[in-house]
C-alpha cells in the first residue's frame, strides 16, 4: 500500500475511482446497468469495505480464501486489490444483470462469497494489473480531486 493510505480517506476513494474506471473497461455492460438503476448503483458501495479492509470480513468469504487473498497481497502488492475487487465482481455478474434495483445487488453482494473457497477463487483470478496501470490511473484521479478541491 501506498504509505500514508489510511491517513484519510481520500487514497480509498482514489482507488474507487481506478476500480470503477477498471470495470468500465473490462465490463462496460455490468457497468451501465448498475448505472441504470434510480439511484444508480455505484460500485464505490459495493467496493468500499472491501478496500477499507483489504477483504477480511465484509465479503463473506470462507478464512481459507481471505488467506488466499492475504497472501497475494504480499507476493504482489497493492494491484492484488483490485484484481481481487473485479474478480470478485465478476463472479457475482450473472445475478447482478438479473437485478433491477439498488437493494437487489446489495442483498447479492452481501451473501454471494459465502461459497468461494480459495480454489474457486483462484480459478476465477483476473490476473494482476500493471502497477504502472494503476498509478496512472491513480495520479490522474488524484490530480483531479485535487483540481476539484
Amino acid at each position: 500500500m501506498p504509505l500514508g493510505y489510511y491517513a484519510n480517506l481520500l487514497n480509498v476513494l482514489i482507488d474507487l475511482k481506478v476500480f470503477e474506471k477498471l470495470l468500465q473497461r473490462k465490463r462496460p455492460k455490468l457497468k451501465q446497468h448498475l448505472d441504470s438503476f434510480d439511484p444508480p448503483f455505484t460500485v464505490n458501495l459495493l467496493a468500499f469495505q472491501w478496500f477499507l479492509a483489504l477483504f477480511i470480513s465484509h465479503v463473506n468469504l470462507p478464512l481459507e480464501t481471505e488467506y488466499t487473498i492475504w497472501d497475494m497481497f504480499f507476493i504482489w502488492g497493492d494491484t492484488v486489490i483490485f484484481s481481487t475487487a473485479l474478480t470478485l465482481t465478476l463472479m457475482m455478474e450473472p445475478e447482478l444483470m438479473q437485478c433491477e434495483r439498488f437493494d437487489q445487488v446489495y442483498m447479492i453482494s452481501q451473501s454471494f462469497g459465502k461459497n468461494i473457497d480459495s480454489r474457486t477463487f483462484l480459478s476465477n483470478y483476473v490476473g494482476n494489473f500493471k502497477s504502472s496501470e494503476i498509478e496512472k490511473l491513480r495520479a490522474q484521479f488524484r490530480a483531479e480531486e485535487v483540481q476539484n478541491a
